[in-house]
């Protein structure tokens, strides 16, 4: 789904931790009547505790909130759920593997995007996480979000409800075990976060137990108080972080919205994942229309054909064409980095396509286009194979060269830790086995080369 027209709006990128998290809780604590958060990752950590605090605060006050999280990432306690649904959060899980969607478990919610009133939205890679906010340390994610106030907030908007209508979205249920409830209840209600943290947690398994249960997740009472005391904690920390200078300079720059007369807030046709065109048209579009140059940031590339045609036409046009991606030493995802490296050698001989990998210390995980220093794509989109088939992704397009000359800035400036890709250099300085430590960790590696060979020809 994207949006049938260019719109006037007022925008801001946000390039650090700190402005990501302080945008999501001032949009937050505004809101007049309406939020929606739409998230493919959510924790119950310091940045998710705060978070989840604001909503359920304005919740009690009587605005609606809808909070729904991809049920494979929704790394939450059941308990600060049940908290949440007790406030009147309406929370919400996509694509649960039970009853009915055991065999589309492949069909995963990637949109991020925060609605505050249906008149302003914030979108990006960023999900609820420390890490993608740099809490505590200062060395873990390179996130950047866009915000945007104006007419592509009711855009936003409307992509936002019909997710929330898709089939495969379903509303969490919790109730709090009775006294003396029979002794099954207590079993079901442990054995499935017991058996996570003792057999999946080690083999890096990093998904929600409940979400592996069909029926009504049942919280024990100290449970519940431990999270209400837990998100109290988390509001009196929000009250501190509102006194704070960082708090204050944020609200400054905020106070210095960019007007933008073209702006275009894009997303994925609900439901319809890869048979109806999506925000990957969007992208390709941008690489038709570029003159001079093509800058696309992503942490993990594996084009498809497509892409590689759209790519080699822009370089027989004399278009600059550089990509950025994460390299073996920064890559949060071997899988993902395992299916680049196979194909880094058949990508370095597209031409004069330039691809340049980053060395770290952090993870890349930026996600945007810009076209001839004039238009830019900000988005949760990875040009990779899942974000193109499988998942439900949005963005928001900008046309500003004042917006695309701080994206490109934004690389340009961390261009000494990149380096540039040729048909004979690979970023292991081991191979991926050698380098992999633990029987387990080697197999699987063994068993993703394997998967990526068998499936590599079809795309």
């Amino acid at each position: 789904m994207t949006s049938p027209c260019l719109n006037q709006c007022q925008v801001m990128l946000l390039q650090t931790g700190n402005e990501i998290a302080y945008s999501t809780f001032e949009m937050i604590d505004s809101a007049s009547f309406e939020i929606i958060l739409t998230e493919f990752i959510f924790r119950d950590d310091e940045f998710g505790q705060i978070t989840m605090a604001l909503l359920s605060r304005k919740a009690r006050e009587g605005v609606r909130v809808v909070l729904l999280v991809d049920a494979f990432r929704f790394v939450v306690s059941a308990s600060y759920i049940h908290f949440l649904k007790l406030a009147g959060v309406q929370v919400f899980v996509f694509n649960r593997p039970f009853p009915r969607f055991l065999f589309h478990l492949s069909y995963r919610n990637h949109a991020k995007v925060l609605v505050i009133d249906r008149s302003r939205f914030k979108t990006g890679d960023s999900n609820i996480g420390n890490e993608y906010v740099n809490w505590p340390s200062d060395e873990q994610m390179l996130s950047l979000d866009i915000y945007c106030e104006g007419s592509s907030g009711s855009e936003a908007y409307t992509f936002a409800e019909l997710l929330l209508k898709s089939r495969y979205v379903q509303e969490v249920r919790t109730e709090v075990l009775k006294p003396f409830s029979p002794y099954i209840l207590y079993f079901l209600s442990r054995w499935h976060s017991r058996f996570i943290n003792k057999f999946l947690r080690p083999l890096k398994i990093d998904f929600p137990s409940w979400v592996l249960i069909p029926w009504p997740v049942r919280i024990e009472k100290d449970d519940l108080d431990l999270s209400e005391r837990s998100l109290d904690q988390a509001g009196r920390r929000f009250q501190d972080l509102k006194r704070s200078s960082g708090w204050m300079d944020f609200i400054e720059l905020k106070s210095h919205l960019l007007n933008v007369e073209q702006c275009k807030f894009l997303g994925d046709q609900i439901d319809l994942k890869g048979t109806c065109p999506g925000i990957e048209v969007e992208i390709l579009n941008e690489v038709r229309a570029a003159k001079r140059s093509i800058q696309i940031v992503t942490p993990y590339l594996l084009l498809t054909k497509s892409d590689q045609t759209e790519i080699q036409n822009a370089l027989e046009r004399g278009v600059k064409v550089e990509i950025y991606t994460n390299s073996f030493e920064s890559n949060d995802h071997y899988g993902a980095q395992l299916a680049f490296e196979m194909r880094k050698k058949e990508y370095a001989k597209i031409g004069d396509l330039r691809i340049y990998e980053f060395e770290g210390p952090k993870t890349l995980h930026a996600k945007f286009i810009v076209r001839d220093c004039e238009s830019a794509i900000v988005m949760a989109y990875n040009l990779d194979f899942r974000s193109r088939f499988l998942n439900v992704e949005c963005g928001l397009r900008v046309q500003n060269s004042y917006i695309a000359n701080q994206l490109s800035s934004w690389v340009t400036g961390r261009l000494s830790r990149f380096v540039l890709v040729t048909a004979n250099r690979r970023a292991l300085k081991h191979s991926y086995l050698s380098a992999t430590k633990g029987l387990l960790d080697k197999l699987l590696i063994f068993g993703r080369m394997i998967l990526v060979k068998i499936f590599e020809k079809q795309f």
